[in-house]
């Protein structure tokens, strides 16, 4: 005897609550189950429409199909759906879910602009963080220290998230050559955070040691040791001696300033 061919159920989705959200790196375990059909129906599991491997068990009327999902960025927003065939079927019956994960900004960048710093302008530190959801909370530190910048701007990211991005003005004086600054982009829900940081190289000619003194008094006949420095950037810093006016030759006199 043969038996008629009967489409089966309509798949079922289980483990995962639509509007629920979850944490990137965590593992999500999704079933989907049909049950009926002559004969019973072939399960398969597709991620943004690639197919994608799962478990299958089979009992007498049903048959179930599990996948276990590491969820990363790529899951944000992601369909999950799960198609039921068999011969009786014209066209797959599915059921769909779309995640909802929170994710960490991958990487967080600053720059200077303009590149090449002098004391006199004004120059803007951009920190640009990668796409986050929630959005990251992006925070500007000098040497350890916080400051204020500009409110952060945002716009839409990759997979679903938000780029977020926020300036910092500067009047740039010689006594920021060195100054690091640093950029911290903060995932809240998830509390992890990235950062970046910049090293202000300021361009500024040569000073001299405030400490120096104008005069010098030396006994004649005697040998007269004078050491003057001078402070630069670039540090490579020519000095030349002149007497009256007129270059001193460097055979007519030693030096142990730099």
């Amino acid at each position: 005897m043969i038996l008629p061919t009967d489409p089966p159920s309509a798949p079922m989705i289980t483990g995962y609550i639509p509007g629920t959200t979850l944490s990137a790196g965590t593992v999500q375990k999704l079933s989907c189950i049909s049950t009926g059909g002559n004969p019973l129906a072939t399960l398969t599991w597709f991620k943004n429409d690639k197919k994608i491997h799962s478990t299958t068990k089979t009992t007498d009327k049903s048959v179930s199909a599990e996948i276990s999902i590491l969820t990363n960025v790529t899951d944000n927003q992601a369909q999950y759906r799960c198609e039921a065939t068999n011969s009786a079927t014209e066209i797959p019956l599915f059921e769909t879910v779309t995640l909802n994960v929170h994710f960490a900004p991958e990487a967080v960048k600053v720059r200077a602009e303009p590149e090449e710093l002098k004391p006199g302008i004004e120059a803007t530190l951009y920190c640009d963080a990668a796409s986050s959801n929630p959005p990251a909370t992006l925070s500007w530190w000098r040497d350890g220290i916080p400051v204020q910048g500009l409110p952060m701007q945002l716009k839409k990211g990759l997979h679903g998230g938000t780029v977020s991005t926020i300036e910092l003005k500067l009047n740039v004086t010689k006594d920021l050559n060195n100054a690091v600054y640093t950029c911290q982009a903060m995932n809240e829900a998830l509390q992890r955070s990235v950062h970046d940081a910049l090293t202000l190289k300021v361009l500024y000619a040569p000073i001299f040691d405030e400490s120096t003194p104008y005069t010098t008094v030396g006994v004649e006949n005697e040998p007269l040791v004078i050491m003057l420095r001078a402070d630069g950037n670039p540090q490579s810093i020519t000095y030349t001696w002149t007497k009256d006016g007129l270059p001193i030759t460097p055979s007519s006199y030693s030096t142990s300033s730099k």
